[in-house]
C-alpha cells in the first residue's frame, strides 16, 4: 500500500508490462527528465505524430525542450515559441526548425492557423 501517490511515492508496484526497464548505464538524474517531462509530451505527440507535420511548442522550459525534441524525432516541423532572446542556436540544437519570440505580437498575429499541432508547456497563474 503506498503511503504517497504522485511525486512523493517511494514505491510502485504494477504488472510487468507497464513498467519500462532502464539502461543500467543510465545516470538515474537524466532518466528523471525523461519519464517526467518526456512521459507528459511524448503521448500526445506520438497521438498525432506524422511528418511533415507542423507542431508548435510554447514554453521552453524542461517540458517544452523534451517536446522540441520528440516532435523532432518524430519528422515534425518544430517552431518554438520563446520570450527568451539569443536561445536561436541552443533551440536549432534541440530540433526546432523555426523560432518565434513570443514578444512580438505583430509577428505572432502572421503565425495563426499555421500549425497543425500546439504544444503549449507554460504554467500561467491565474
Amino acid at each position: 500500500m503506498l503511503k504517497y501517490f504522485g511525486g512523493y511515492s517511494t514505491h510502485l508496484q504494477c504488472q510487468a508490462k507497464h513498467a519500462i526497464p532502464l539502461p543500467d548505464d543510465l545516470d538515474m538524474s537524466t532518466a528523471a527528465p525523461l519519464l517526467c517531462a518526456g512521459l507528459t509530451v511524448f503521448s500526445p505527440l506520438n497521438k498525432f505524430k506524422q511528418a511533415g507535420v507542423k507542431c508548435g511548442v510554447i514554453g521552453i522550459g524542461g517540458t517544452g525542450h523534451m517536446a522540441i525534441m520528440f516532435a523532432s524525432k518524430m519528422g515534425m516541423e518544430v517552431t518554438a515559441f520563446t520570450s527568451s532572446v539569443g536561445r536561436e542556436k541552443e533551440l536549432h540544437d534541440m530540433g526546432a526548425t523555426h523560432i518565434r519570440h513570443s514578444t512580438d505580437l505583430k509577428k505572432l498575429a502572421a503565425e495563426e492557423g499555421q500549425y497543425h499541432l500546439l504544444c503549449n508547456t507554460l504554467c500561467i497563474e491565474d
